[in-house]
């Protein structure tokens, strides 16, 4: 599956990298959605921590 992925801190334009990373495994508790389409304001975020997925 394709994630966005921070491997530093810094600019969104700079940071952000679309990777394939593993399928999330549904746990007891927890849901898993499809989502077809999703909106990004980059210019809204000055800086972004490592290793978070979008």
């Amino acid at each position: 599956m394709l994630a966005w992925q921070v491997e530093r801190l810094g600019p969104p334009r700079e940071v952000l990298r679309l990777t394939d990373v593993p399928e999330p495994v549904v746990e007891p508790g927890t849901v898993k959605i499809r989502v077809e389409a999703a909106g990004f304001a980059g210019g809204g975020i000055p800086q972004v921590p490592a290793n978070t997925y979008w």
